[in-house]
């Protein structure tokens, strides 16, 4: 029998969303902070248009992808940050290692999806080869930045992620 959605839960995935949503919007701040420094400081003219307009362009080639990657992290917020939220919450475990666990399982989320995705639509371009050519690549270029990126973002966020979900439940 199952119980419903607990308080716990819910605060696990409002304060994990909450994390990502500053995560992003750091991504998104940190070129325009370069070039703003890079005119301060440097002599070589930068734009930060120019940068975004480049990465708006790849989004716009893969507009599917773009928004299937949403939807998975989405459902992983949604399962991860329930089940952090528990485990810190009532079962009193490490805020620290479960948040870091949320964000990481994330990234891993993440690139099993990214690698899926671009297998299936090579399948449909180049056939059975396209596919594992897909994953060979995923595997050989995209699985160490993708555990050094979830790394990185773990420990610099899971310590204040698990802080939130702890003060959060002393409000509740």
């Amino acid at each position: 029998m199952q119980q419903g959605i607990t308080t716990s839960e819910k605060i696990g995935r409002k304060i994990l969303l909450k994390y990502c949503l500053i995560s992003v919007a750091i991504i998104v701040v940190f070129p325009i902070i370069i070039v703003l420094f890079n005119q301060l400081f440097g002599d070589k003219s930068m734009s930060a248009f120019t940068f975004f307009k480049n990465v708006f362009l790849s989004v716009e080639e893969n507009e599917l992808l773009i928004v299937i990657q949403v939807v998975v992290l989405f459902i992983g917020i949604w399962f991860f940050g329930g089940l952090a939220g528990r485990q810190i919450i009532d079962k009193k475990k490490s805020k620290f290692d479960h948040s870091f666990l949320a964000i990481f399982m994330l990234w891993i989320l993440l690139f099993v999806s990214s690698t899926i995705s671009s297998a299936v639509a090579n399948t449909l371009t180049w056939g059975e080869g396209g596919f594992s050519s897909a994953v060979i690549g995923w595997l050989l270029f995209g699985l160490i930045p993708t555990i050094i990126g979830g790394t990185l973002h773990g420990l610099t966020m899971a310590d204040f992620m698990g802080r939130a979900i702890e003060n959060e439940e002393r409000k509740n």
